[in-house]
């Protein structure tokens, strides 16, 4: 069971955060099935596709469908390449041009909301169509235990944002409702930054307390009132994270020990989010349903009275140099067959309503959803999006987190069922830079035995502000190409590795900000004469607790010490994450990185 940090006031996008999650279409495990009674391919055409962490599973499964389909435009065969690209990362990286972005740049778009579409269009005009197609459909609701939302009249009674304001306000808690044992009302905080589920929580609630729309330029008491709600919701009782995802996994663990209702009061979410929790699976991932039952305590979507916004997943084929006109005719083909009945009964199988908002089977009063009360609110203009994610990225707190990759030879080896190695995994979960706020500060280690002499690390960027250049060459850049520098060799020299980085974070410690070191092996500790265990633990346990540092450890591989890793996190008050499998890396990582 992993374990992880409360989020220490505001959530940090800490590493790096594209994760290719499907590298080629689902097309099974011994590579592409014939394409029955059809001729030979007159052509084959790749198509990229970076989309949403949330979709990106099951819309790998549907671009293996179509592959195998024999679909394509005269003639030709087109197989969709789809990878996770997280929202905010992806907003960066096109309104850079792709530059200094490891690997190739998609041909096609499908974040979740049009709202990030907004951000990237006030950044670079021109790029991203006019027309944008839905695919899938989702409201924002209110995620609520469904004692909560009963206690506060639901599904009889509306409830709405400025509410949850005035209640999060409250000093009595719960008790201002007749509930004292509860506690306080404990808000999900989600980066809105980083998130559009965050995002689009903020933006809506600013909305309700403006009370305008937003469709206007911000005016000076704008400016005012959007920062008060950023800071009340910033400090609100509660635990933070950078990902919905997070949040509701952490609840599926208090909800197995009988404290869900200590754990979480109300968080804004994605209507499916919410089925995919009651059906025991928040990740929302197609390969983990079913592998944990259902919560004892669920949750219902309330939908805000004042009106919501809504993930409309829009289909955006690029106007960029890379995308010629054999990708637009794949693209118009790919997104022909995403609104088809076969693929929409799919995405309303798995919790979305079709890009028409239709309701799925699950959709139901029985599992939390409230389908008569909908009316979603036009998105606001990019002015006021830009200004709700600044009044957000202002309070947040900042990092000081140093990063510790294993390279030990054992991580030279191929994973079986992928066509790379371990390392190549770990290369792939941790290619995205510009996450990084230019006032974080990270640094990079590799280690595995004499690295550095006799040392058993070594620095491959110093701890520094992200914001600051490295020898000339800009910190983001110096990190990518440290990262695919990287090679496997020696063997594992963890605990003195462990207690070095501990104590480098320690002498560049930071008053504020999130102290931390994220360290990332898939073995366990083989040198002979440097610290045990016990020792380690001791001298972890022993540092200035006016000074904490935290350990974040992700175990990866199947020889990877758990157990040890566990031990090491505990002692410094961090997170443990688990990767058995070594190909569920990069999902791995980014849970990992989230959880501060």
């Amino acid at each position: 069971m992993r374990r992880r940090l409360p989020y220490v006031g505001g959530a940090l996008a800490v590493l790096l955060i594209v994760a290719a999650v499907v590298a080629k279409p689902r097309l099974g495990d011994h590579g592409p099935l014939p394409r029955l009674g059809e001729p030979a391919c007159a052509a084959r055409v790749e198509l990229r596709v970076a989309t949403d962490p949330a979709l990106a599973g099951l819309l790998g499964e549907l671009a293996g469908d179509y592959a195998n389909g024999g679909h394509g435009p005269a003639g030709r065969c087109v197989d969709p390449v789809v990878t996770s690209l997280d929202p905010a990362a992806a907003v960066d990286a096109l309104a850079r041009g792709w530059q200094g972005v490891a690997g190739p740049p998609p041909d096609v778009w499908l974040p979740a909301s049009s709202v990030w579409a907004g951000m990237l269009d006030a950044r670079r005009g021109g790029l991203l169509p006019e027309e944008r197609p839905k695919v899938a459909t989702s409201p924002l609701v209110l995620a609520m235990p469904r004692p909560m939302a009963e206690q506060l009249g639901w599904p009889s009674r509306a409830v709405g944002w400025a509410e949850l304001l005035r209640a999060v306000r409250d000093p009595a808690g719960w008790g201002a409702f007749d509930r004292p044992r509860w506690g306080p009302v404990l808000v999900g905080k989600v980066d809105p930054a980083r998130s559009t589920a965050g995002l689009q929580a903020s933006i809506a609630t600013v909305l309700a307390v403006a009370g305008d729309g937003g469709r206007g330029k911000p005016s000076p008491a704008d400016l005012e009132r959007v920062a008060g709600v950023a800071l009340a919701l910033e400090r609100a009782p509660g635990r933070a994270a950078r990902t919905a995802t997070s949040l509701l996994e952490a609840l599926q663990r208090a909800d197995d020990r009988g404290e869900a209702l200590r754990y979480l009061s109300v968080l804004a979410v994605e209507e499916k989010a919410v089925l995919d929790y009651n059906q025991g699976n928040p990740s929302g991932n197609p390969e983990t349903l079913g592998r944990h039952g259902k919560p004892k305590v669920p949750l219902v979507a309330v939908l805000p009275k004042e009106g919501t916004l809504e993930s409309d997943y829009p289909f955006l084929t690029l106007r960029a140099p890379w995308v010629g006109d054999q990708e637009r005719a794949a693209a118009a083909d790919f997104l022909r067959y995403l609104r088809s009945d076969p693929a929409q009964a799919r995405l309303l199988a798995a919790g979305y309503r079709t890009f028409e908002g239709v309701v799925g089977p699950l959709a139901t009063p029985a599992n939390g959803v409230d389908i008569g009360r909908l009316r979603v609110v036009p998105a606001p203009t990019p002015a006021v999006v830009q200004l709700v994610a600044a009044s957000s990225e202002k309070v947040r707190k900042r990092g000081n987190v140093l990063a510790v990759i294993d390279v030990s030879g054992s991580m030279e080896a191929l994973v079986p069922g992928a066509t790379a190695t371990k390392l190549d995994l770990v290369k792939r979960a941790t290619v995205a830079l510009s996450m990084f706020a230019d006032d974080d500060r990270l640094g990079l280690w590799q280690f595995s035995a004499r690295q550095d002499g006799a040392k058993d690390w070594r620095t491959m960027v110093p701890l520094g502000r992200v914001g600051d250049p490295v020898g000339g060459t800009p910190r983001r850049q110096a990190l990518g190409a440290a990262i695919q520098a990287m090679r496997p060799a020696g063997q594992t020299g963890l605990y003195d590795t462990t207690l070095a980085a501990v104590e480098e974070v320690r002498r560049h410690w930071i008053s504020g900000r999130i102290n931390a070191v994220v360290l990332l092996t898939d073995g366990r500790n083989e040198k002979q004469g440097g610290l045990d265990l016990s020792t380690l633990l001791a001298r972890l346990r022993a540092g200035d607790s006016r000074r904490q540092v935290r350990v974040i450890t992700i175990g990866y591989g199947p020889d990877a010490d758990f157990a040890a890793l566990r031990q090491i996190a505990t002692a410094t008050k961090g997170s443990w994450h688990e990767a058995p499998d070594p190909r569920q890396i990069e999902r791995i990582f980014i849970q990992a990185i989230t959880s501060f």
